[in-house]
């Protein structure tokens, strides 16, 4: 009889042992499966985060032409003459040695020879007849590619 009660008691500790072996493994696969989702999602939200930052810098939206616009931005303009260090996007024709910057921005993008010459983008087909017209910074802050 004695030797069941320490049979009977082995066998519940190992019982005891082996249920408690699977509930810590089970928190531990559970717990080690909610940190490896955890680590994946603030991956994500990483990327996520990056990936607003290039978009915001990207689309950045300028509500109003300061003092120093970008080199080359192009903004509509109510006015009936183009302000100081702009001008109409009408597809006109400027000397490179006289807008080299400007040249370096847009190149032969709208046309021009490239030697001497290059032209502005012309804008005039998406102007409404009496509104707001574009115009383009001929000087400006020198954009950065980043």
């Amino acid at each position: 009889m004695k030797n069941l009660k320490v049979f009977s008691s082995t066998l519940l500790i190992m019982l005891v042992v082996v249920l408690g072996g699977l509930l810590f493994t089970s928190n531990t696969t559970i717990e080690k499966s909610d940190r490896e989702t955890i680590a994946e999602l603030t991956e994500e939200l990483i990327d996520l985060k990056m990936e607003m930052k290039a978009l915001e810098s990207e689309m950045e939206v300028r509500t109003t032409v300061g003092p120093d616009p970008y080199m080359a931005e192009i903004v509509l303009f109510a006015g009936n003459f183009a302000p100081r260090g702009w001008a109409f996007c009408e597809g006109q024709e400027l000397a490179i040695s006289q807008h080299s910057s400007l040249f370096s921005l847009l190149g032969t993008t709208y046309g021009g020879d490239g030697r001497l010459m290059f032209k502005l983008p012309n804008m005039k087909a998406r102007e409404l007849d009496g509104g707001p017209r574009h115009i383009i910074a001929l000087t400006g802050i020198y954009p950065s590619r980043r």
